[in-house]
């Protein structure tokens, strides 16, 4: 995803994205629950990566606790479809 003179480049000021103007949704699945939890590690990372190659408009959709029982694992599921077919309306 970070490739030097692709979608960033280096300059006097430090590295600088290159990709702008691009709307990015990242769809997480996880086992359990960690949304805003300090086990998440995955979504600040996605969000510091895709800052720095340029894209700022970033939304994270996640499903978790998919293993912790059918009733958490139903809910997240349907929380998680009803945000992507928002998107796709």
């Amino acid at each position: 995803i970070a490739r030097a003179g692709v979608t960033f480049e280096y300059t006097d000021q430090g590295p600088k994205g290159l990709l702008k103007n691009k709307k990015v949704y990242f769809i997480a699945a996880m086992g359990g629950v960690h949304d805003t939890a300090a086990t998440d590690f995955v979504r600040p990372y996605m969000k510091l990566i895709m800052g720095f190659i340029g894209l700022d408009d970033v939304e994270m959709i996640s499903a978790g606790g998919l293993n912790m029982g059918n009733k958490i694992r139903n809910k997240s599921l349907v929380a998680a479809r009803t945000k992507i077919h928002a998107i796709g309306a």
